[in-house]
């Protein structure tokens, strides 16, 4: 449970993390 929560999260950070460098 805890690892899936982990990867949500790094996959929600990375998502902002490319849409941040794609609007830059």
């Amino acid at each position: 449970m805890a690892n899936e929560t982990a990867s949500k999260v790094a996959g929600y950070l990375s998502n902002q993390d490319s849409r941040h460098q794609n609007r830059h």
